[in-house]
């Protein structure tokens, strides 16, 4: 089983040790990650703003959410 991020970090800090060596990541493993653009990074301010909004929403508010836009997006072109 894999734990969650939270309790990945209070196992690595109670241990002493990295979580990338609970993970077994090498330096290899990350560099390359750590080079690629961010999915975000390709977004406009407002829509950057908009992500880090719903982050912290429910899953309803997101559903909720998700039903005024497909409202506001109108009919699919035929």
């Amino acid at each position: 089983m894999m734990p969650s991020v939270p309790t990945l970090r209070k196992l690595a800090v109670a241990l002493g040790i990295s979580a990338d060596v609970l993970l077994e990541l090498s330096r290899a493993d990350v560099v390359p990650s750590l080079a690629a653009p961010t999915p975000e990074g390709s977004l406009s301010q407002e829509l950057r703003q908009l992500v880090r909004m719903l982050r912290g929403w429910s899953p309803g508010e997101v559903k909720r959410l998700m039903r005024v836009a497909k409202v506001l997006e109108g009919p699919p072109d035929e």
